[in-house]
């Protein structure tokens, strides 16, 4: 039965299936939805176009003569070639199946092995249509038909099926595959989900806006280039750059980090930047920690290294206070904020220099009880009643 869960699954494998077939051809661009499922090209001129077919069934079905992805898609090709959108020969077209050939079906012979026999394949086919009774093909016999006997060989010799393809789940492994010609076997999975996550990003834009430039090939292999970048030991990927908290503004208020910066009064517009940093960097941290591409221990590191810059820079600070009126108190604290959030080499790793993971780190050390870091020159006594909160919330 169909439904939408069907069709749904039916998109992911064209999108999942594109990717897998971009990796093994980087030097072609790529179009889905467009003349094909999906269809490739070179200097603008299409070369192959797929026509993909998943069954989600568990148990494998057959293809045969009679069968409506293969009729479904000789129509559609069929109307390509009558239209002239597409010549035959010099273009090649692919039926990629989940499902089985039915051995000596025409279906059988266009298998691209040593059966391989397409004037068989074609006459099997004009048996079929004129034995078969079946009104949901009717359309497309029509359609065949109306070439002329010259094209609709020129057709059926240059389809080539490809059975008993990957499914929908079996194809991430796939694409695994070609991905360790790139990548570390221990960094597969990180690439991967990073891979997948921008092209489903760029092909849904391509489908949603009815694109009809391709995607390049170079464009995927330079974004394997900057995956791979920033897997290398001295780098870590960046996935949160233009994340934005969801949260309202009150959930925020009652951060100890919001405390601590509403102590020194800083402006609101300069709180709410805080409140990105902190989300941002508590998302990524806790992203590579889960990704195995940092390990507590490194993260622990960081943080003393930054705790031990903020030592330094309050000490300096106390150093210069002579008037310890609120406002003046209020004013070296920012001061202090202002030359912390400014520290130019205090990075993760050398070449992690996104700002927000530095700046949401120091929110982060900020918004503990026992407090760690502070930014009042008296923020124990000043934030005092935060530790009382946090005493009544465990009675």
């Amino acid at each position: 039965m169909f439904s939408a869960g069907n069709s749904a699954i039916g998109y992911l494998y064209q999108i999942r299936y594109a990717l897998l077939m971009i990796l093994k051809n980087n030097d072609m661009d790529i179009s889905i939805e467009n003349l094909d499922d999906v269809e490739f090209e070179k200097e603008g001129t299409p070369i192959e176009l797929l026509q993909l077919k998943h069954h989600s069934s568990k148990r494998v079905a057959n293809l045969s003569n009679g069968s409506s992805d293969f009729w479904k898609s000789i129509r559609i090709w069929a109307e390509a070639v009558k239209n002239n959108n597409i010549t035959v020969p010099g273009v090649f077209f692919s039926l990629v199946t989940t499902a089985l050939a039915s051995p000596n079906s025409a279906i059988y012979y266009l298998k691209n092995d040593n059966n391989r026999n397409s004037s068989e394949a074609y006459k099997l086919l004009l048996q079929h249509i004129k034995k078969s009774k079946s009104d949901a093909n009717q359309v497309a016999f029509n359609t065949f038909l109306s070439l002329d006997i010259d094209h609709q060989f020129r057709l059926i010799d240059s389809i080539y099926v490809i059975d008993k393809a990957e499914n929908i789940i079996d194809i991430i492994d796939a694409i695994k595959n070609e991905l360790r010609l790139v990548v570390k076997s221990e960094l597969i999975e990180s690439f991967y989900e990073r891979l997948e996550g921008w092209w489903f990003e760029k092909t849904v834009k391509h489908l949603f806006y009815g694109s009809k430039d391709p995607i390049k090939g170079s464009e995927v292999h330079k974004k394997i280039q900057d995956i791979r970048d920033d897997l290398k030991p001295d780098a870590l990927p960046i996935d949160f750059a233009n994340a934005e908290p969801s949260e309202s503004d009150h959930i925020w208020d009652e951060r100890i980090f919001v405390h601590q910066l509403n102590a020194i009064a800083v402006s609101h517009p300069r709180v709410k930047r805080a409140i990105k940093d902190f989300y941002r960097a508590s998302n990524q941290r806790a992203r590579w920690i889960a990704d195995q591409l940092v390990s507590i221990s490194e993260l622990e590191d960081y943080e003393r290294k930054l705790i031990e810059e903020w030592e330094e820079q309050f000490a300096m600070s106390e150093e210069n206070i002579t008037d310890f009126s609120d406002k003046s108190l209020q004013k070296s604290g920012r001061d202090l904020y202002n030359e912390v959030m400014k520290i130019p080499y205090l990075n993760i790793r050398q070449n992690v220099t996104e700002r927000y993971v530095m700046q949401g780190s120091f929110h982060i050390l900020s918004d503990h009880i026992p407090f760690r870091i502070g930014w009042h020159p008296q923020y124990n006594d000043k934030l005092a009643y935060l530790k009382q909160k946090e005493l009544d919330k465990h009675e």
